[in-house]
C-alpha cells in the first residue's frame, strides 16, 4: 500500500515498511474514557496518545467503531500507525443490514481520513465471521475508495496453518488476517 513516501505492505505473515522487514508492537484502544464516555477533551486525548507511544508502541488498533478524527490526527504527529473499522462485531455477514452499515461507517472514514498518513489497515468486521461474499463485497467497496492501504478483517476462530480457509481470503482480497487468539497456543 502506497501512501506518500511510505509503503507499508503485507506479504505472508510478515509486514513491510518501505521494503524492509516491520515488526507491528500495538495495542487495541477504545474511543472511551471511564465515567466520560466518548468525551474526551484534546488534552485526555494528547495525554493518552503520548501514554500510548511511551510504552514502545508503534502500532493501534482502533477499534469497533470509528474514533475521533482527532486520535487519528495524533497518531500521525507521533509517528503511530493505525487502522480503522466499521462497527460490525459479532453481527451476521450476511444480514443486508449490517452490510449496508457496514459500508456507510467504513465509507465515511475512510473519506475522513484517507489523507492520513497514520492509517495503514482498514478493517471490514470484528468477530463476525468470514462469509466470502461479505469479505468480497466490502474488500472491493474499500478498494475502490482506497486502493493503497491493506485489507483485513480480525477473526476469532481458532484455526491452524492446515485448515485456516487461505483460498477464501486470497479470492476477496484479503492482505492478511488479524487473529484475535484469546490465549489459543499456535
Amino acid at each position: 500500500a502506497l501512501t506518500g513516501f511510505r509503503e507499508f505492505a503485507a506479504r505472508g505473515r510478515d509486514f513491510y515498511l518501505n521494503g524492509r522487514p516491520y515488526f507491528l508492537k500495538g495495542l487495541f484502544r477504545h474511543d472511551i474514557y471511564g465515567a466520560q464516555g466518548y468525551t474526551l477533551t484534546t488534552a485526555q486525548m494528547e495525554v493518552e496518545m503520548s501514554d500510548i507511544k511511551s510504552l514502545g508502541v508503534n502500532f493501534v488498533r482502533l477499534g469497533h467503531y470509528p474514533h475521533n478524527r482527532r486520535i487519528v490526527e495524533l497518531a500521525a504527529r507521533k509517528g503511530l500507525m493505525v487502522s480503522g473499522e466499521p462497527p460490525i462485531f459479532g453481527l451476521s455477514q450476511r444480514d443486508p443490514r449490517a452490510v449496508e452499515g457496514a459500508e456507510y461507517c467504513l465509507g465515511g472514514l475512510i473519506r475522513r481520513d484517507w489523507n492520513n498518513p497514520a492509517v495503514v489497515i482498514w478493517f471490514l468486521s470484528n468477530e463476525s465471521g468470514t462469509d466470502l461474499g461479505y469479505m468480497k463485497q466490502m474488500s472491493a467497496f474499500v478498494r475502490d475508495l482506497d486502493p493503497n492501504r491493506l485489507v483485513s478483517i480480525v477473526d476469532n476462530t481458532k484455526w491452524t496453518a492446515k485448515d485456516a480457509p487461505w483460498q477464501k481470503f486470497r479470492d476477496a482480497r484479503i492482505d492478511f488476517i488479524a487473529q484475535n487468539a484469546y490465549g489459543a497456543a499456535f
